[in-house]
């Protein structure tokens, strides 16, 4: 995986690649204590991506599909009501091989030069693991990446970890205000309008 910091190189690539995912979660395990119950590890049960043609100015093409856990197959409460995902998607999904296997056809069918992008790079390291777990390659594993989350810290300048904050970031750029949605797709597609509203304001500032 090579890892680009800097909002300006979104311009070597004609491409870019919105993700999001959403993981099996308990009210006592979950991303706040990052899932310290090694019984219950953080397994993928939504995936989302979104294709944004960057010279049509377009997002053109989206994967998305539910994604049945292998080792903690049965939602908690806590996860059903967060993520608002009823148990019988969840028995009715592919299992993470088969789901990476459609990925991996969608995603082969477009040009080399693409970055992929997700808020923050804990959505990454998370995928990986669950394809370790399974013994699955890791479709991603060579991508060209880009943490937007840290853009948007850096571009919006302020010393403050707020800004990590994907709300308030959407709130700072004027951005619709409802709440991200625990929809990955949605959540994916999302990031194409704030990163279009951070290019805005690098630019601005630049003009200054």
């Amino acid at each position: 995986m090579k890892i680009f910091n800097n909002l300006e190189d979104t311009e070597l690539f004609e491409a870019i690649i919105f993700f999001d995912l959403e993981y099996t979660c308990w009210g006592n395990n979950n991303v706040n204590n990052n899932w310290l119950d090694v019984k219950r590890p953080p397994e993928i049960i939504q995936m989302g991506f979104a294709y944004y043609d960057k010279h049509e100015n377009e997002l053109s093409s989206v994967f998305s599909s539910y994604v049945k856990p292998k080792i903690n197959p049965t939602l908690s409460s806590y996860c059903k009501t967060l993520l608002n995902i009823n148990q019988k998607l969840i028995n009715n999904a592919p299992t993470l091989n088969d789901t990476i296997e459609c990925l991996f056809e969608w995603s082969n069918r477009f040009s080399s030069k693409i970055i992929f992008s997700s808020w923050g790079y804990e959505d990454c390291c998370l995928f990986d693991e669950d394809c370790n777990r399974g013994s699955i390659s890791n479709p991603l594993k060579n991508m060209s990446y880009l943490d937007l989350m840290r853009v948007s810290y850096d571009t919006i300048g302020f010393d403050d970890e707020m800004y990590w904050d994907r709300e308030k970031v959407k709130k700072y750029l004027n951005i619709h205000k409802e709440d991200h949605v625990h929809d990955a797709l949605q959540d994916a597609i999302e990031l194409k309008d704030i990163l279009q509203e951070l290019e805005n304001k690098y630019y601005e500032q630049a003009l200054i």
